[in-house]
């Protein structure tokens, strides 16, 4: 009757633990996916700053409650990929340890570019700080950009190093399953 059980059992066991382990890597692989959402919406906010900055500089007056509000959603969602939290619609965990270099990048440009879309959005027009920082951020704008995507194209290659691991061990656990048949 033990060896019947363990022969019943042996399957039930195989598939919890495979059922666990898929649970377990698709959450991973999740989020990955709103990691690259957010960091690619980094890029597209870096590129929107210097839109509005240059609206604003042609007159646009309009304009600069937006830039402020483009300035303060980079902000936010730099700081939810670091560190974790909220940005867009998603719940993030800090960035995985093969992103770091590109969040780390980003991070680094950022300050200055952010000094920069801010005194546009709060000089007055024709002023010389608003010529001097339209410049700056005319100087920053690709930094900030190549290094936003930067960071996406690491996400995007930690997402397929995952997605080949899940492949690979759901293959060892299908292996596995059929022995414990």
């Amino acid at each position: 009757v033990g060896k019947v059980a363990l022969l019943l059992l042996a399957p039930v066991g195989a598939a919890l633990v495979t059922a666990y382990a898929i649970y377990v890597l698709l959450e991973d692989v999740s989020g990955l996916a709103a990691g690259i959402d957010v960091s690619g919406r980094q890029r597209l906010l870096a590129q929107q700053i210097h839109a509005y900055s240059s609206m604003i500089v042609s007159g646009h007056d309009e304009d600069r409650d937006g830039l402020r509000e483009l300035v303060a959603e980079f902000d936010s969602a730099l700081a939810a990929l670091e560190r974790g939290g909220v940005a867009m619609q998603y719940i993030l965990e800090p960035a995985p340890l093969p992103v770091q270099d590109g969040l780390a990048e980003v991070r680094q440009r950022w300050p200055d570019y952010r000094a920069a879309a801010l005194t546009v959005a709060d000089s007055p027009a024709g002023s010389a700080a608003l010529d001097e920082a339209e410049v700056l951020v005319d100087e920053q704008a690709l930094t900030v950009i190549v290094a936003a995507g930067r960071m996406v194209a690491l996400f995007e290659a930690h997402s397929r190093r995952q997605h080949q691991y899940l492949m690979g061990l759901m293959a060892v656990l299908v292996v596995l399953n059929s022995l414990a048949v």
